[in-house]
């Protein structure tokens, strides 16, 4: 079979390649240089649409925690 399983490790470099998209794209300097104040983000739920059990939980908070550590985006809750 070619079916492959993702595993921790696999979910865990998808969440960093996305966090990185996430908060360095040059229009959020933009942004801020415009409205004199970093972008507020919202982070909704992480929906697994696999076939596969993948502990989305995890990947908000980690997702949480690299906007407010980035510096570059305000993060509320929601």
């Amino acid at each position: 079979s070619s079916e492959s399983t993702w595993n921790a490790s696999d979910v865990r470099i998808v969440c960093d390649y996305l966090i990185e998209e996430c908060i360095s794209p040059p229009r959020i300097a933009k942004f801020e240089g415009q409205q004199g104040r970093a972008p507020v983000v919202i982070i909704d739920s992480i929906r697994n649409q696999s076939s596969e059990h993948i502990d989305t939980s995890i990947d908000e908070k980690k997702f949480q925690t690299a906007i407010i550590n980035s510096g570059v985006m305000e993060f509320v809750s929601y």
